[in-house]
């Protein structure tokens, strides 16, 4: 035999599976490597679900102010604006101080109004007395009926997110 020859055999024989310990300390950094990405999609796709939940939400809560500012316009006068037993979301002004839409009991016990079960809104009559005086035009005396504070508020799908958004309206 060659001496070639024995130098390889001999290399065979104390070889000590240094490519299996090599491919099993690889294969463990690529699942590590998986699961980590995983776990950052998962994460991603909640995000992206409660921005969307937020998203509708607000919408909804936009069109439950709009639904209160067509009542307003289409009603040549609002009222009667009754007391928090009512169920129609037409209030008198509150105290000096206080408002009605701050008024936890007010969205929980059912005595707003809305057309989505889960967007509702309530109207508050201001006092006359609100420090505005005339209209933004120079020289053009105000003609108004009344101010209205119209809150909405509106529930995602979770339950979990609420919007709450408020106008002043003025009724010509």
């Amino acid at each position: 035999m060659n001496l070639q020859h024995l130098q390889s055999i001999q290399s065979i024989k104390h070889q000590q599976g240094a490519v299996l310990a090599i491919s099993l300390i690889l294969l463990l950094i690529v699942t590590i490597i998986g699961t980590t990405s995983m776990q950052t999609t998962t994460l991603q796709e909640r995000m992206a679900g409660n921005a969307n939940d937020r998203n509708q939400a607000f919408q909804m809560t936009e069109s439950a102010l709009r639904d209160a500012e067509k009542v307003i316009q289409t009603t040549s006068t609002i009222g009667p604006f009754l007391n928090a037993s009512t169920t129609t979301g037409l209030y008198l002004p509150a105290a000096i101080g206080s408002e009605w839409w701050n008024n936890a009991v007010i969205w929980s016990g059912g005595s707003v109004t809305g057309t989505e079960p889960r967007s509702n809104y309530i109207i508050e009559k201001l006092p006359a007395d609100t420090g505005r005086i005339g209209s933004l035009e120079a020289g053009t005396p105000e003609v108004s009926t009344g101010y209205f504070r119209v809150t909405a508020r509106s529930t995602g799908q979770s339950g979990d997110t609420q919007v709450m958004l408020q106008t002043i309206y003025k009724q010509q």
